[in-house]
């Protein structure tokens, strides 16, 4: 734009010097140099203004990306109460010992279980002693009698 001015001065002195220069023409060029003007304001502003809505955008975007980002911290905190009583994996090699010997006894038991309730002629199970069983132990009783009894009962 300097350029568009040094050029028009250039031309104006010599209009000048030129003994009574034409007054129209420099009208003409001054009238030239204003509307160019009037354009490149108006450029001008068009683009202030695209910067105005792209810096209010990138604002808000700035505010969405902070709660977002608030919100992200607070989710993993409340994840990470929730998971914290079952988070602490027990690396303990009794436990595990322990516990595989726990369910070796309780699938032994089972089984011990299976054979007292069933008949020694036909192999059927026999319902009626094991619900007797497990009611008694239900209750807190232990169902009197010996082998005989509950064998006799399985028949």
């Amino acid at each position: 734009m300097a350029c568009g001015y040094v050029s028009v001065i250039v031309d104006v002195k010599v209009f000048e010097d030129g003994n009574g220069a034409d007054s129209q023409a420099i009208k003409d060029m001054l009238s030239d140099v204003k509307s160019q003007l009037a354009k490149e304001e108006e450029g001008y502003l068009a683009e202030q203004n695209i910067k105005e809505q792209l810096q209010k955008e990138l604002d808000e975007y700035e505010k969405k990306m902070s709660l977002m980002e608030a919100i992200t911290d607070k989710t993993n905190s409340v994840h990470a109460l929730a998971e914290y009583p079952y988070s602490r994996r027990i690396v303990s090699l009794t436990y595990n010992t322990q516990s595989s010997e726990l369910e070796h006894t309780l699938a032994s038991l089972g089984e011990e279980l299976q054979k007292r309730c069933r008949c020694q002629h036909c192999q059927a199970e026999n319902l009626e002693v094991l619900s007797l069983l497990l009611q008694g132990d239900q209750n807190g009783e232990e169902i009197g009698g010996d082998e005989e009894t509950i064998s006799y009962l399985a028949v």
